[in-house]
């Protein structure tokens, strides 16, 4: 209640001291802080209770990330229109197989077995009911702690679409909020080609075109659920 009232996180009035970091604006390499001051105030509240959360997180863990590996280091900054080669990096690093996603069987499971993937690359995810419509998720960078809020709200092939468009963001060294209006913001055209970049680069590593291919290529899959967690995981964003 009263972070709400003083429009802060209750867990960053507990700090022993006021933490000393940049705005969270300035993170937001492609949208800027012009354009942070139109987001909706809940949304502006949840990316404080990220911050927090990222804080905590620096100060339990020593400035240690506890993964044995991070994926935002490990494979450098992501560079825009080669994003067929860059998800194929992605998938082998992250050492899910097509055959596996197809063993989940279900979004529920999917979901579930992704974070944990996500987890073990060093990125930490939180779940939240967003109340705010049209936005799917958020991504907060740091060299340590990188953070994906998806909303709880959507439906899990969203989320997991979610996922990996934050996913991108992150590569790109910078946070990134995720609208369902690619036009609510107000992009420069390196900008929102990245946007473009994130979406395209989300679905590839989803479900690569050569193993969609070489999978379906001439008979029909062997499982109906296959199909429809294949299709209902990329094409949720088309």
């Amino acid at each position: 209640m009263l972070g709400r009232k003083i429009q802060n996180t209750n867990c960053s009035i507990f700090f022993p001291e006021p933490p000393e970091a940049p705005s969270i604006e300035e993170s937001f390499r492609t949208i800027g802080g012009t354009q942070y001051k139109k987001l909706p105030s809940k949304i502006k509240l949840l990316l404080r209770r990220a911050h927090a959360f990222q804080l905590g997180l620096e100060e339990l863990n020593f400035g240690r990330n506890p993964s044995e590996k991070l994926v935002t280091h490990d494979l450098g900054n992501l560079t825009k229109g080669n994003y067929i080669e860059w998800a194929e990096k992605i998938r082998q690093y992250l050492a899910v197989s097509i055959e596996q996603q197809f063993e989940w069987e279900s979004t529920e499971r999917a979901l579930k077995e992704w974070r944990k993937v996500f987890f073990d690359a060093g990125i930490f995810v939180f779940k939240d009911t967003f109340r705010c419509e049209g936005f799917d998720g958020f991504c907060l960078y740091h060299k340590e702690f990188p953070i994906i809020y998806i909303n709880n709200s959507s439906t899990r092939a969203r989320q997991i679409f979610t996922l990996f468009h934050e996913l991108a963001h992150l590569l790109y060294r910078t946070s990134g909020v995720n609208t369902q209006d690619i036009d609510y913001f107000d992009f420069t055209t390196d900008n929102r080609e990245i946007e473009v970049d994130c979406n395209q680069l989300a679905a590839e590593i989803l479900v690569p075109e050569s193993d969609f291919n070489q999978a379906f290529n001439g008979r029909t899959p062997q499982k109906k659920s296959q199909l429809n967690w294949l299709l209902n995981s990329v094409l949720v964003e088309k």
